[in-house]
């Protein structure tokens, strides 16, 4: 079978037949999916990835440093309950900053006009981690354009000792405010570590088993981070996304998001996340009760990639029982 783990840029819309590889693909009677690499020109070119389905369509937001190789595992699964598209940000994967800010409010906005111009809206945004706090400003300031929100370990406050601070969080944490040494700090991590140490060490972070991560997923990432590296924007555009995301989560700030939030949302947490602790969901549930907060035992900060099959399944148990209050409510 051949298996195809680069993920062109192209300029224009390009269909590609893609054998997904056994760990990728959704297994729906033997059928290879078609996936869709394409660019579009939203205040400047967006790169994308179109997994295909039918109906509704869900937006998948990657988190701070992420892209579009994020979603490879989920996408596939998810297309029996939408067409599902996910998408590179501005300053991340494959989309230049091209005059457009890394900031979240930005992003907000961003997607807000991708939304509008590409999938036509309303969609369900389904968000990890800085991604999942994109999607929720998105549901608090436009909710015309959100239907559902579904958010995987989303950025969010929790109080933390400092020994259970990642030592390189906290370093890339102070450089986002002095970007001069945030930037230098990057270059020479850049210039001391290959594309696949680099990925390694993020798996390692951001994962509970590292060794879990098939190898075709772990080599689409390997692509994504080499092509970091030609990009003299990425590093610019994470230190500001970051310093806007410790902004935001500042509790009054953060409080004033979530209680404008009226959208049906699915709250999903690894008890093993090490990024995002897990306490920080279940206070986030005691505030928002009427949310469906589901625990991942064992998981770390990127289920999509961990679990995607556990995630694919609360996915389509809460829109069935979105579906059902919906129809209620008419």
């Amino acid at each position: 079978m051949r298996t195809e783990t680069t993920l062109s840029l192209t300029s224009g819309r390009v269909r590609r037949a893609t054998r997904f590889p056994k760990s990728v693909d959704p297994g729906l009677d033997g059928n290879v999916p078609l996936m869709d690499s394409f660019t579009v020109d939203v205040d400047g070119p967006v790169h994308a990835i179109d997994y295909g389905g039918q109906g509704d369509p869900l937006l998948l937001v990657h988190g701070l440093g992420g892209s579009v190789a994020n979603w490879i595992e989920l996408g596939p699964r998810l297309t029996s309950l939408g067409r599902v598209v996910a998408v590179d940000l501005p300053g991340f994967g494959r989309t230049p900053p091209a005059g457009r800010s890394a900031h979240i409010d930005a992003q907000q906005a961003f997607l807000a006009r991708f939304i509008g111009s590409v999938l036509g809206g309303p969609v369900t945004l389904v968000g990890n981690s800085m991604g999942g706090l994109i999607a929720m400003l998105q549901a608090a300031r436009r909710p015309e354009l959100v239907r559902r929100l579904v958010l995987l370990d989303p950025a969010a406050p929790a109080p933390m000792e400092w020994r259970s601070i990642d030592r390189n969080m906290f370093v890339m944490a102070f450089g986002s405010f002095a970007p001069p040494f945030g930037k230098a700090v990057l270059n020479a991590v850049d210039r001391s570590m290959t594309p696949a140490q680099r990925v390694a060490e993020s798996f390692a972070l951001v994962t509970a088993d590292p060794g879990g991560i098939g190898k075709e997923t772990t080599a689409a990432h390997v692509t994504v981070a080499a092509e970091r590296r030609t990009q003299p924007w990425a590093n610019t555009s994470f230190l500001t996304a970051y310093r806007s995301i410790l902004v935001r989560l500042l509790p009054h700030r953060y409080r004033e998001v979530v209680d404008s939030i009226s959208a049906p949302t699915l709250l999903v947490h690894g008890t093993a996340d090490r990024v995002v602790p897990y306490v920080a969901s279940a206070r986030l549930a005691g505030r928002k009760p009427d949310w469906d907060f589901q625990t991942l035992e064992g998981a770390g900060h990127v289920p999509m990639l961990e679990r995607p099959d556990e995630v694919c399944k609360m996915v389509a148990e809460f829109f069935e029982n979105a579906t059902v209050v919906e129809r209620q409510a008419t």
